[in-house]
């Protein structure tokens, strides 16, 4: 049920649907002096949410920031590599990498350096139209042409959120690891999220921080006061996070 309505209600974290709704406000509203303050608010609020300037500031501020595992550490049992990192596309049966997939590729390149041991991939598909299906065992030929062997390569395929990766990971790991340690990856913004759904789920995690998206904060003029297209759509994977965070708080899921 949890699943069903973070996915039919997502479309309301979205600073672009705010506006739409302003602007229909704006239309609807029979009452003159109404019209033009939802006009402005539309108007304020594509200000805001479109000023890169301010994203950088706030995600700079939320997200787990990058760092390097120091060469002789010991190696990690296994990297977790939270889901949403391909696509599927059926009608061409051709799989494709997403932005998140820096969280997979860092995963490789530290196997490949002899820091992690094996690659779990946490997660399912995340979709209500495809459903739970096991979207991520599709990536097994990719690794192994990656040059990841296919024993040292795991598959938590049943969970739709952050929550359950954290729930089935902690099975598999109690079976197959006891007693040892764990580097979690997954993109910057999600990883405040992520590591306080593994610690309840009695899972100590380091953390490996991937698909960054702010960079070195400075004020720059153009991009102060010029609302920016992406910047738009940028938000809104902040604002999702930011209510996830709070919902799951509510919930006592972390």
């Amino acid at each position: 049920m949890f699943f069903f309505f973070s996915k039919l209600f997502a479309f309301l974290e979205m600073p672009l649907s705010w506006i739409i709704i302003l602007l229909l406000l704006a239309i609807f509203d029979r009452r003159q002096g109404r019209k033009k303050k939802w006009l402005i608010a539309s108007l304020l609020v594509t200000c805001l949410f479109g000023n890169e300037t301010l994203f950088n500031f706030a995600m700079r501020h939320w997200e787990s920031a990058p760092r390097e595992i120091p060469d002789g550490t010991k190696p990690y049992s296994a990297a977790i590599v939270l889901s949403g990192v391909i696509q599927y596309d059926a009608q061409y049966d051709r799989l494709q990498l997403t932005r998140r997939s820096d969280r997979l590729l860092h995963a490789i390149e530290l196997y490949k350096q002899g820091k992690v041991q094996k690659i779990l991939i946490a997660g399912g598909s995340g979709s209500m139209e495809n459903g739970r299906t096991h979207e991520n065992l599709r990536l097994i030929p990719l690794l192994r042409e990656l040059g990841v062997e296919e024993n040292d390569v795991m598959i938590e395929g049943s969970s739709g959120n952050t929550r359950e990766n954290a729930r089935l990971c902690k099975t598999i790991l109690d079976r197959d690891f006891p007693g040892g340690t764990f580097l979690l990856f997954t993109s910057g913004y999600h990883m405040p999220r992520a590591v306080k759904c593994f610690e309840k789920a009695g899972i100590r995690v380091d953390q490996y921080p991937t698909d960054i998206y702010s960079g070195q904060f400075k004020i720059d003029i153009e991009k102060l006061f010029i609302p920016n297209a992406e910047t738009l759509f940028n938000w809104e994977t902040l604002t999702h996070e930011w209510i996830g965070f709070f919902v799951y708080r509510v919930m006592g899921y972390c």
